[in-house]
């Protein structure tokens, strides 16, 4: 674990990271218009991506906690997210979102003819599951 890395932590459609040593909160990101409830949340190298039930997904400067981007989803609910260095995907009630690390939208898709639960998500080394 690097000196930089804090242990995220999503809760009532806020995000708080803690430092992993001594509990200390060292950044709170209240996610405007996010929604409430659940976040699912993602994370790479640099960046935290945060989804609460609104049509809304966030992306979070992993070390201060600032807001880079926020962008609309196709989907509206409890998502699931996986991240890569590259992309991020969000999976909201039947709804799939692919989105570049800078924030633009790639691509969106309708999966609601199998379902609006929530989705697990996976590539190769990784894998997001959903678990309501």
């Amino acid at each position: 674990m690097s000196e930089e890395e804090y242990l995220i932590v999503g809760l009532e459609a806020s995000i708080v990271a803690l430092h992993p040593h001594t509990g200390i909160e060292m950044w709170r990101n209240n996610m405007p218009l996010g929604g409430h409830s659940f976040v699912a949340l993602a994370v790479n190298m640099r960046s935290v991506f945060a989804s609460a039930n609104a049509k809304r997904v966030f992306c979070i400067d992993k070390k201060t906690g600032q807001t880079i981007w926020s962008q609309s989803t196709s989907g509206m609910g409890r998502a699931t997210l996986i991240a890569t260095e590259s992309r991020v995907f969000v999976s909201k009630g039947g709804f799939i979102d692919a989105f570049s690390i800078e924030g633009d939208h790639l691509w969106g898709k309708s999966l609601k003819n199998m379902g609006k639960k929530p989705a697990s998500l996976a590539f190769a080394m990784f894998v997001s599951q959903a678990d309501g």
